[in-house]
């Protein structure tokens, strides 16, 4: 909600913001998987973190298309105003539902409670506070993961694939999208003009 005001004043407010707004939602991914562990039984657990996860972006769908119908109607800091009050509200609607654990729910019922805590973990301490069975760490079986290498080989070709593309558009080819082996035509075919000229 303060970036049409701050568009008004500077482009680095905007930054600024911008900046602080990243900070603060990039915790609400691993938040939601904090609050799964404390709420969801194992069996359930992925059901439910997928209908969240799905949830975001479901929102975008919806979001995107309603931006447009508000700037075309009412401006483009309309769009800021709007989806900022619904953060707010449904911020509000959150601090008034959530809670920490099912131990600190206060219309939880006792079934519901002992059901969710049985199925993660065992009891334990004053506060009822729920401690989760942890092993080690399977790294052996990760690092033979076929599934983990083809990621880390797709993140270095798209690695590769970004700076050859922004290098080409800093040679003056706004626009175009490149693959590495092209763009080292394109510099070699500009440093032959750059010579010619």
């Amino acid at each position: 909600m303060l970036i049409p005001s701050a568009a008004r004043v500077h482009y680095g407010c905007v930054i600024m913001i911008r900046i602080c707004q990243g900070l603060v939602e990039g915790v609400s991914y691993p938040a939601c998987h904090g609050i799964w562990a404390k709420w969801a039984p194992p069996l359930e657990r992925s059901r439910l973190a997928t209908t969240a996860f799905c949830g975001s972006y479901a929102g975008a769908v919806v979001a995107m298309p309603l931006a447009g119908v508000l700037v075309q109607y009412t401006g483009w800091s309309s769009v800021f105003y709007v989806y900022g009050s619904f953060g707010i509200f449904w911020y509000l609607f959150w601090v008034l539902v959530s809670y920490e654990s099912p131990a600190a729910h206060p219309t939880i019922t006792p079934e519901e409670r002992k059901y969710i805590e049985e199925a993660i973990g065992e009891v334990g301490g004053p506060a009822g506070q729920v401690l989760l069975h942890a092993g080690a760490p399977p790294f052996c079986p990760l690092s033979l993961s076929l599934p983990l290498s083809l990621s880390l080989s797709l993140l270095s070709l798209w690695l590769i694939y970004s700076v050859t593309d922004c290098q080409a558009q800093r040679q003056g080819c706004d626009g175009c999208t490149l693959t590495p082996q092209s763009s080292v035509l394109i510099q070699t075919d500009m440093s032959h003009e750059h010579r010619a000229a």
